[in-house]
């Protein structure tokens, strides 16, 4: 019996014990830790702790320098910052040195705190400056919520027999465990626990409020988790919430324990990647986390050389990101993105709770990261995620079992719960991509995205909006192999545009290098050269907006070929027209975009009956495109 026979039979075996035994010291202190996962739709600036600015110049312009810490707390005035001095006079406030970021932008910090509104317009003042190239709030940002391991039984995303609801980790397991790679978990640090502690190494704690941090200092070496509950009366003036007491989260110890939980160690579950490391860098305390130290955490978690911290003995490959705010990305939060990826990690993101379009939540709507949507065990989205355009793939993020801490404010018991969120489903990939940079470490970041998105399995049911199918861990090991004249289609994130292929090469290509299209799925089957009963489909590139243009109609072709802002790209397959579509064909239906005059093409009847139902004041259908074949 092989690895993924013992994994199966086991968990057979250890599900009809888990009723009996493990269910009962998972939810032996359930009473205790009830409530629902949070949910965090709060502004940038909606915090009465928000103190920080950011501010970063142009070239040329007389602040490019780089302030040293000895400057700290003084008067931002005397040190070059005029304008934007004056405008913070204006508003009855001084501003204060705190330090240069390795994104390049100064900190500075209110002398009194403003309210939100006023910090806005604060911030939109400064703006005026022409020598500023972007200013910003330093914004908090929060969580988004077979092993002989006796609650494996319990991890039902590893190991389910439907084939849309499991990740196919003990298949992946035969393959690689992710020895040798490390995954930074940024996010609330960890605590002691005897089925996490092996596999820990390293780590920081980037929490410069001493408050927030709940720990008495500052940044310090230590990246334990010491609590992030906050009672009624610090939740609405600390926090900017309503008057309702938080106990502590643990957040960051039941990422990790998902990501590299110890395997076989006859205890607990089963982590990922089990052979990975977890370096813990603590960003989240009370209230949430900073932009600034985020950012900083961030490009030292990868390798980068932060003022005033030690380097960083244990650079990781993936780094881990559960948390965020309903805010644009931030230049800080896209620059740190940018420097990472430089420096070879895969950044995974988590995509947010609040059931609402992902453009509108940092970072997970910056550009370069793996997005993460949660997915329930049903294998269809799970009610709470987000979507949208910018989502890589989904991932397990209801009712997962991990590594958890059963202190009401301070550390108590170790123990396993359950939690929801996409913080849950992001870690689930980070894993993935551990296991996948063990076998080919030499990957880029787009490329581990493009094997991620490859190798996912289609959800069980259409999801607008949830990438490019459902995690799946052997199909990113082994990636897939498809017949031939397999159209692919990509969304360019950054025109809107849709792009077709059936070239094997170009879909690698984009794939591995073209970050600005994503991946959505293999659509449907054509022929790659000339048959009986089928005629050439060619395709046209818009020269203004980017958009393709796909037809079989000669005097079409002949017609767009007239237009000077279209060149033809060639015969992109061979498919059958409308008047003979032939046996077992499917239709491509052709739509124009009323506001762009490009066209989106579907062979999904439920996407063209949700577009002509509900979106006929942006597109116009016009008919059948030509005739292709079902996959």
């Amino acid at each position: 019996m092989n690895r993924t026979q013992f994994f199966r039979a086991a968990a057979l075996l250890q599900a009809l014990l888990a009723l009996s035994l493990s269910f009962v010291s998972v939810s032996a202190q359930s009473a205790e830790k009830a409530k629902p996962p949070r949910i965090f739709a709060k502004a940038a600036t909606d915090s009465p702790k928000v103190r920080g600015i950011i501010i970063k110049y142009r070239p040329g312009a007389p602040l490019t320098k780089s302030l040293s810490s000895q400057y700290a707390g003084q008067n931002a005035a005397g040190l070059g910052f005029t304008k934007a001095s004056e405008a913070a006079n204006r508003h009855g406030i001084s501003l204060l040195f705190n330090k240069t970021l390795v994104t390049g932008g100064y900190l500075l910090s209110q002398s009194t705190p403003l309210q939100p509104a006023q910090l806005r317009q604060l911030i939109q003042d400064i703006a005026q400056d022409p020598a500023v190239e972007y200013v910003e709030a330093d914004g908090i940002r929060r969580h988004m919520s077979t092993p002989n391991d006796p609650n494996y039984a319990l991890q039902w995303q590893y190991w389910r027999t439907q084939a849309t609801t499991n990740m196919a980790l003990p298949a992946a397991w035969d393959l690689a465990t992710g020895s040798g790679v490390r995954v930074a978990v940024v996010d609330s640090g960890v605590t002691a626990h005897p089925d996490l502690a092996p596999n820990l190494i390293g780590g920081y704690d980037f929490i410069s409020d001493p408050w927030m941090g709940n720990d008495g200092n500052g940044r310090d070496s230590d990246p334990s988790d010491t609590g992030d509950g906050v009672s009624a009366s610090d939740s609405y003036w600390e926090c900017g919430d309503d008057y309702t007491e938080y106990p502590s989260t643990w957040h960051g110890t039941h990422v990790s324990g998902i990501v590299a939980a110890v395997a076989n160690n006859g205890i607990g579950i089963a982590g990922v990647a089990p052979g990975a490391k977890v370096v813990p860098v603590r960003v989240l305390g009370r209230c949430g986390g900073l932009v600034s130290d985020i950012a900083e955490a961030v490009i030292w978690a990868a390798g980068g050389s932060v003022p005033g911290v030690p380097a960083n003995p244990y650079p990781a490959r993936v780094i881990n990101v559960s948390l965020g705010a309903k805010a644009a990305c931030t230049a800080t939060e896209q620059a740190t993105i940018d420097t990472v990826r430089g420096l070879g990690a895969v950044v995974v993101v988590s995509a947010g709770n609040a059931n609402d379009n992902v453009l509108n939540y940092a970072p997970a709507n910056c550009n370069g990261v793996i997005t993460v949507a949660a997915s329930s065990d049903l294998g269809d989205k799970a009610s709470f995620s987000n979507y949208g355009a910018t989502v890589g793939l989904a991932a397990p993020g209801a009712g997962i079992l991990s590594t958890y801490n059963f202190g009401y404010w301070a550390p108590g018991t170790a123990d396993y719960w359950y939690m929801d969120g996409t913080s849950m489903a992001a870690p689930h990939v980070a894993g993935v991509a551990a296991l996948l940079l063990q076998l080919n470490p030499g990957l880029t970041p787009d490329q581990v995205a493009a094997r991620l998105k490859l190798g996912s399995t289609p959800f069980a049911a259409p999801c607008s909006g949830c990438g490019a199918g459902h995690l799946n861990a052997y199909g990113a090991l082994v990636p897939p192999t498809f017949a031939a004249g397999t159209v692919f289609r990509f969304y360019n994130l950054r025109t809107g545009m849709h792009l077709f292929t059936a070239s094997p090469s170009e879909r690698d290509t984009i794939l591995g290098a073209l970050p600005s299209y994503q991946y959505e799925r293999a659509a449907y089957k054509v022929q790659t050269s000339a048959a009986v009963g089928s005629l050439p489909v060619y395709r046209f590139r818009n020269l203004s907006n980017g958009a393709y243009f796909y037809t079989i109609s000669e005097a079409e072709k002949n017609a767009v070929l007239a237009l000077p802002y279209f060149t033809l790209e060639g015969v992109a397959w061979w498919a059958r027209s409308a008047s003979s579509p032939g046996i077992g064909t499917i239709a491509l239906h052709r739509f124009r975009h009323l506001a762009t005059g490009s066209h989106f093409y579907s062979y999904s009847a439920t996407e063209v009956a949700d577009i002509r139902n509900n979106l006929s004041q942006v597109y116009a259908y016009e008919g059948i495109a030509f005739y292709v074949w079902p996959l």
